[in-house]
């Protein structure tokens, strides 16, 4: 084989990695994927805990990603906006039916970030995630303390964002027409779907506060609680295992029960529940 047999042959073997490398790329978790090193792994852990119980107690899908820059991925789209939903998009972010993920990307060098919305989300929380990147995001950023922002900027996403959207809450029900009262009077419908909706979507909650209120079968006391821990996340190949431990809080009572997670209705390809995004969200700059 000469000279330019050989160099042929490596660059067909080589190819194909290019390629994959100037792709988007590709998560390694579906909560945190901090591909730009911007998190302690004590942090990391914990924004991982967060977001898992984000999942099983709504349903809500939050991935947060950070990279160097967009530069990095020279076929991707170009502006950060189209980077962002294509991510999300390539991903499948959130459950394919009702389209509530949402992504957290931080990009270190181009200084720059995004929250960015599932397609089910109305454009009034575009105003309010871009309020959250505002007030919370970019003040520790700007200091160069990624660690401090994404976790209050994460906690602060899931209350004004994921929550409220997870119950069927509006982003804003005051009007210039008489206030809350008024819009709860005329709007009635919409509440009682919202409440009916939202009880659906929080059974696990309710039913953790039943467990609240009955006696420990070992001291009597009314102390007991209870923990949810996912082993494994739903597939759309494989069954999910979560751990569903009562405890009392006064006696060393303790009861695991294992439960199995039915199979996701999303694509296939990996944890995530095959959501879309059309682009909702905001992005800012520090």
């Amino acid at each position: 084989m000469n000279f330019k047999e050989i160099v042929f042959v490596v660059g067909l073997i080589c190819a194909p990695l290019v390629a994959v490398g100037q792709g988007l790329p590709d998560y390694v978790s579906s909560t945190v994927n901090d591909f730009a090193d911007l998190l302690p792994p004590a942090a990391e852990a914990e924004l991982d805990q967060t977001l898992t119980d984000l999942r099983a107690q709504s349903g809500v899908e939050l991935v947060v990603v950070t990279i160097a820059s967009i530069a990095d991925y020279p076929d991707a789209p170009r502006t950060f906006e189209t980077f962002a939903t294509a991510l999300f998009n390539k991903w499948g972010v959130g459950d394919a039916t009702r389209n509530d993920g949402i992504l957290v990307l931080v990009v270190r060098n181009d200084r720059e970030m995004r929250i960015e919305l599932g397609a089910g989300y109305p454009r009034a929380y575009d105003d309010i995630a871009g309020s959250v990147i505002r007030d919370v995001f970019l003040p520790s950023f700007r200091a160069d303390d990624y660690e401090t922002g994404i976790s209050k900027g994460v906690a602060a996403t899931i209350e004004r964002i994921a929550k409220p959207h997870s119950i069927g809450a509006l982003p804003a029900l005051e009007d210039k027409d008489g206030g809350i009262q008024n819009w709860l009077s005329r709007n009635w419908i919409i509440v009682a779907f919202a409440g009916l909706f939202g009880a659906k979507r929080f059974r696990s909650q309710i039913s953790d506060t039943w467990v609240r209120t009955r006696r420990c079968p070992k001291c009597g006391k009314r102390s007991l609680s209870r923990r949810r821990h996912i082993r494994r996340d739903a597939t759309i190949e494989l069954e999910g295992l979560l751990d569903l431990t009562t405890s009392c809080n006064n006696c060393d009572y303790r009861y695991e029960k294992p439960v199995t997670l039915h199979k996701s209705k999303g694509r296939s390809g990996g944890r995530f529940g095959g959501g879309r995004s059309s682009g909702g969200g905001s992005s800012g700059r520090w």
